[in-house]
């Protein structure tokens, strides 16, 4: 099986704050766990999203 990754599916925002871990799910991904360490490579410190967002 082909796995290019990105997004599988989109959830429920209503549930974000009081369920985050069960019904309040944002989004599913599906990842290649062969390109695991390239991909976690490529994600944003905290530090860096923040001067992105502009927090």
């Amino acid at each position: 099986m082909d796995h290019a990754g990105g997004l599988v599916r989109v959830g429920v925002t209503a549930f974000a704050n009081t369920d985050p871990y069960g019904q309040g799910w944002l989004f599913e991904t599906d990842i290649d766990p062969a390109a695991w360490d390239e991909q976690v490579a490529v994600l944003m410190e905290v530090r860096a999203h923040r001067s992105l967002a502009g927090a």
